[in-house]
């Protein structure tokens, strides 16, 4: 019994929540950055736009963004 209080006082359980939080909304953010390029890339197949590569380009570096802060989530624990 005095562990578990230990462990409850000493602040590990916020930093345990805190890291899977951080996981959980990482790979969270990835999936939402994979479904906003299918729907860009479905977007300009579907409408005639002078600047698509500008616009796939910034979902490219979404993506980019995505697998960086995954690895910054990891890197935190």
């Amino acid at each position: 019994m005095v562990e578990i209080t230990n462990f409850l006082n000493s602040g590990n359980l916020i930093n345990i929540f805190i890291k899977v939080f951080s996981i959980t909304l990482s790979f969270l953010y990835f999936i939402y950055a994979l479904v906003i390029y299918n729907q860009t890339k479905i977007m300009t197949k579907t409408l005639m736009l002078d600047y698509k590569n500008i616009v796939l380009a910034i979902s490219y570096f979404h993506i980019i963004l995505g697998i960086l802060l995954i690895l910054m989530s990891f890197i935190i624990i």
